[in-house]
């Protein structure tokens, strides 16, 4: 057992510490996802929630994932919801792999290595504790990835400006060959109360489909000034617009993208008072003439 590991920090609580459990339960949520075949992905956006609410929604962009041939990489881009991180994206520079209850995946420490030597990036062990942005993909990739030779690159953003965005967008681009696909890390609208945010009160599971599909829609048109206007302007609880904002400045040209699958935890609860959206996005390299 490689003891220079990045550890689950969520299992036992997001998500079980049983790995026949585990499996079980992200075996479930895979067989239900039934994306097309995309043998030049890009990039992927997933939810990050427990596997109860987002899991199968989330499957469908780690299906894709899987879907690829030769993949050998997979760049995961998160988020902190927790730390104070202004400008900064956090990677692990001791660790070797990745340890959950269903085993350990590789990190690629080389890629992490040259990744460090970008002013934007650093080493913040503390990102790695309890943050499920980055984590609960973790598990659902080792699924869907199952017997795959792959490598792990975990990133944990910081709250960035439109410099840091651009600067960590242009740090990552050249790991982005044709055997790596990035998966980046999102929930859509946080409604209700909790999380203070009430626009309307009646028909909610259509109005949120709305608000949540006109974001989608910017992001799907690769239009990151645009996607970050409609935030501003609905004030779009949408938490995870810095990894969305940085991926929309890596897509490349004549790139293709569309919606594998939508969800609201309000759906699966029954209970829209306090409900949280979840989309899977899938973008695509254009095809070799």
């Amino acid at each position: 057992m490689n003891e220079a590991a990045m550890q689950s920090t969520l299992a036992g609580a997001w998500y079980s510490d049983n790995p026949a459990r585990l499996k079980r339960e992200l075996d479930d949520c895979l067989q239900t996802a039934r994306p097309e075949a995309r043998d030049n992905l890009f990039a992927v956006i997933l939810p990050h929630a427990g596997y109860a609410y987002s899991g199968p929604c989330a499957a469908w962009g780690a299906k894709a994932i899987a879907g690829v041939p030769g993949l050998r990489r997979v760049v995961v881009l998160g988020f902190s919801h927790r730390l104070h991180l202004p400008g900064t994206a956090s990677v692990p520079s001791r660790e070797q792999v990745y340890r959950s209850p269903l085993g350990e995946t590789p990190l690629d420490t080389e890629a992490l290595a040259a990744l460090l030597e970008h002013p934007r990036f650093a080493d913040v062990p503390a990102t790695r504790r309890g943050e499920n942005s980055v984590e609960m993909q973790l598990p659902l990739l080792q699924a869907a990835l199952e017997n795959r030779d792959w490598s792990l690159v975990p990133v944990t953003l910081g709250q960035l400006d439109d410099k840091a965005r651009d600067d960590v967008a242009a740090a990552l681009l050249p790991l982005m060959d044709e055997q790596t696909v990035l998966a980046a890390s999102s929930d859509f609208t946080h409604y209700g109360p909790n999380f203070g945010y009430v626009p309307f009160r009646r028909d909610i599971a259509d109005n949120l489909r709305r608000l949540d599909g006109g974001a989608i829609e910017r992001i799907l048109a690769g239009d990151a000034e645009g996607f970050a206007a409609y935030c501003e302007e609905t004030g779009a609880t949408i938490c995870g617009q810095d990894p969305i904002g940085v991926l929309l400045r890596m897509l490349p040209a004549g790139f293709t993208a569309s919606e594998l699958a939508y969800d609201t935890s309000g759906r699966v609860t029954g209970d829209f008072d306090h409900s949280v959206s979840y989309a899977s996005l899938a973008f695509c390299r254009p095809a070799p003439a």
